[in-house]
Parts: C-alpha cells; structure tokens; sequence
C-alpha cells in the first residue's frame, strides 16, 4: 500500500524504511470492520497510550504514526483515508468519523475532530493521562495507572533533576517508600520515571513498539526490566554528550546538528538546558532522508518569556507541532532548520548561537 512511499524514501537509514515496511504490511492486513487506534510513534506517551489501548481493546490494531509520514505528499493521504476508530496523542488526521479522539497539543487547536467523543486539554500534561481521564477505555489497572501518571513528567519534560548516569541491574533499585520528604521523594520518584523516559530512547522498530503495548500492558512498569541492558549503554553515553553540553558556549538560543545514532542527543539538550544562561534549545538530529527537530524551552523563565517562547507555533513553521515549552519538527536540510529558527528567534529579541557537531 506505501510501496511508492518506500521507493521515495529509499535514502534514509534501514531503520526508518524498515518501519515504514512493517507498518504498511500491516495496514494491508487490516480486515473490514476492525477496530484500529492510531497513536504517536517514537513516544514515551504514545507508548504507554498504546499499552492502554492494547489493554482496553486486545483485538485491535494499535499503529504508531509519527509527522514525518504523516505529513509526506504520498504517506499522508494513505493514512488519512484509513478507517480509524480513534486516534490519540495526535491530531485528528483521519477523513472518516472515528469512535473517539484524545489530545493536549496546542498544535491541533481548530482542527475538526471528525469524532463522535473527544478529550482535548492544552493544559492535559499527556495525551495518556487525558485517555485516562476519559473513561474512553476499560477502567485501568493500577500498573497503567502508575505509568500514565509518570507521562505527566516525561511528555512535558517537566523532570526537576538531571538525567541519571547510573548503571541499573534490577528494577527492585528503583523502589522505594514515600517519606513525606518532597523533595527527596520526588528525587526517588523521578529516577522511575527517567527509567521509562529512557527506554523511548532505545525503541526504533514497529515490531518494539508492538512489544512494549503488549509487555507493558500486562506488566506495567516491571516490563522495563527487558531494556535494561540497552538503557545501560545510552547512559554510558550521556555522560559524554553531558560533558560536551558543559564545554560549549551558549547565548540565548542553541541550536545543534549532530548525525543520528552519534551522540545521545536528548541528554546533550537537557544538559544545555542547566546551563542558566540557555532559554532554548533547538536539536537537529541528521539522517539521509533529512532532519528531526526537537525544540525546547528552559523551565526558569519568567512569565513574559514563557509567553514570548511558544515553540510550537515556531514548530509549526517546520512542519510539526506540540507544546509551547515542547515541540518536534522536520525539514529537509540543516540550513532550512538553521535559517527558519534563527529568524524566529531574531524576532523575538533572542541571540541564537548554532554548533555543528555531525563529526562526533
């Protein structure tokens, strides 16, 4: 059914083809009448949303849908035309009416849902949290709950303590009794959460995005426990990329270019991020098909910057969207991205400095 899109995409790295592979086998497989939900790929939210959903409709499709195909010329219109039961995390793409919709990015303000229930809340933290509180699926149990919960965090980046550097053997590390000590319980807390967060790091393949819906939709958060040995190896190289967010100089707005597979690009954002000096960052992640953006805003600004900031209309402009504090996009080259953010930035009374790393 994307054969043609296949073909036009036949630079990029066999990873992504490979996804657009397996994702267009199983749309082809898809039967009349079958419940089939779509959700955000590449998505520690849609992740957990898709184990939600697998948990709620066990005989459903459950397809992780990401803007880079969605918003293809050939891919885009396929994908719209399918008969989708709900969508979530995402916006509201589909050309036919669907059961229901759930969403919280900016991004999808006055776009007609076309569903017969919706949940939408800008102010929602997750797209998982707000199926939650829909009542849309079967009512949960504790385990997805718990990992709903830790969305709220992740998918804001909204995390109060640094990424972690630390090996972790056993899940049973993780655990551990509230003491009515905010802070150190938050602490605690949120070495859990980065522990998810984490592991949406080292899923690439349609087939481990099905795993996960399956894995953690009967394990909940004990289901991390099969990545551990691959969250071991991002960390050992987040201590690198956190050592080379400490040595570059910084202004206002960073932007970086580093090629994919090269650097942990989330842990250098994050570290840029603690440089006070920062107030956004702007990662440019390079393959052969082109350049994932992931934008970023730093917590500690006042009111009139957080209002001045609002990343995902400079999203917008680069074909993506999200939060105003967090957003992803695409675009075809590294000196479109450069050039677009460097004017909205300039607009805006921000000094921008860009560093290209592609030769680590």
């Amino acid at each position: 059914m994307l054969q043609e899109y296949i073909e036009s995409i036949s630079s990029m790295n066999p990873d992504s083809i490979q996804f657009i592979r397996d994702l267009s086998s199983v749309i082809s497989s898809i039967e009349e009448g079958q419940r089939m939900f779509a959700t955000h790929a590449y998505c520690t939210d849609g992740g957990v949303a898709g184990s939600m959903l697998r948990y709620s409709f066990p005989d459903a499709k459950i397809i992780p849908i990401d803007y880079w195909f969605l918003n293809n010329p050939i891919a885009g219109p396929i994908l719209r035309d399918l008969k989708w039961t709900g969508i979530v995390d995402l916006v509201p793409f589909a050309s036919h009416p669907m059961q229901f919709w759930v969403d919280h990015h900016l991004g999808a303000m006055g776009e007609a849902p076309n569903a017969r229930q919706i949940r939408f809340d800008v102010d929602g933290d997750s797209g998982s949290y707000q199926l939650y509180l829909s009542k849309f699926t079967k009512i949960l149990p504790q385990h997805l709950v718990d990992l709903t919960l830790m969305t709220r965090i992740t998918d804001t980046a909204n995390f109060h303590t640094p990424p972690p550097t630390e090996d972790i053997s056993s899940l049973d590390e993780l655990q551990y009794t509230p003491q009515q000590d905010q802070e150190r319980d938050r602490f605690l807390y949120e070495r859990k959460v980065w522990l998810l967060d984490d592991v949406w790091n080292v899923i690439t393949s349609y087939k481990e995005h099905q795993m996960f819906y399956t894995g953690a939709a009967k394990d909940g958060f004990y289901y991390l426990r099969t990545y551990l040995k691959e969250v071991n190896e991002l960390r050992g190289e987040r201590t690198k990329a956190l050592d080379i967010a400490n040595s570059l100089d910084i202004d206002d707005c960073v932007i970086f270019a580093s090629r994919e597979f090269a650097l942990d690009k989330n842990s250098l954002l994050r570290g840029i991020l603690l440089r006070p000096e920062t107030k956004s960052v702007v990662a440019l992640n390079v393959y052969e098909g082109g350049v994932k953006i992931s934008l970023r805003r730093s917590k500690g600004l006042n009111e009139r910057w957080n209002s001045v900031l609002q990343l995902n209309t400079l999203a917008k402009k680069m074909n993506g969207g999200g939060h105003a504090g967090a957003s992803g996009a695409h675009t075809e080259t590294v000196e479109e991205a450069v050039n677009i953010v460097t004017h909205w930035m300039k607009e805006r009374g921000l000094n921008v400095i860009f560093h290209d790393l592609t030769n680590y």
